[in-house]
């Protein structure tokens, strides 16, 4: 089970990347977290 203190220290660890590896890491921090309690992000953009 991921805790949200681990969420939070995990996204300072992705500081040193640049903004695209950034973005595609929260998004696998964020699927991984939510799936706990069965939910499934979906992206949308413009």
């Amino acid at each position: 089970m991921i805790r949200l203190s681990d969420l939070k220290a995990s996204f300072q660890d992705l500081k040193h990347l640049s903004k695209h590896e950034r973005m595609v890491q929260v998004c696998g921090l964020l699927t991984a977290y939510f799936q706990q309690d069965n939910i499934q992000p979906i992206i949308v953009g413009g």
